[in-house]
């Protein structure tokens, strides 16, 4: 199963940052531990680490894009996977869509 690496929370007051470089590509295969990109905010950058073993399988941000928190930023999984990207939603903490509050019809 396909994991989605989220914008993580940098700091209390922090609710967005910009992406400034990504560490890798499309179909680079990464491990846990490896950085994946770069964020800066207006204070300092950080490197962002995988919390995933597998195959980078989408980039879903361009270098410069500026993210709020919880923002999916790519998709690890197994090479040849194919992932559904829900059109909007939140996501949480483990990359995963939140379960919805909408009350059944």
């Amino acid at each position: 199963m396909a994991n989605i690496v989220l914008m993580p929370q940098l700091g209390i007051s922090e609710d967005s940052a910009v992406l400034s470089q990504w560490r890798v590509m499309e179909g680079d295969q990464v491990k846990v531990g490896q950085i994946l990109f770069t964020l800066e905010t207006g204070k300092s950058s950080f490197d962002v680490e995988s919390e995933y073993e597998g195959t980078v399988l989408k980039l879903l941000c361009a270098e410069g894009d500026e993210l709020p928190i919880k923002t999916p930023i790519c998709i690890i999984g197994t090479a040849g996977e194919t992932v559904d990207m829900p059109e909007q939603g939140t996501f949480g903490s483990d990359g995963t869509p939140a379960a919805s509050t909408e009350a059944p019809a």
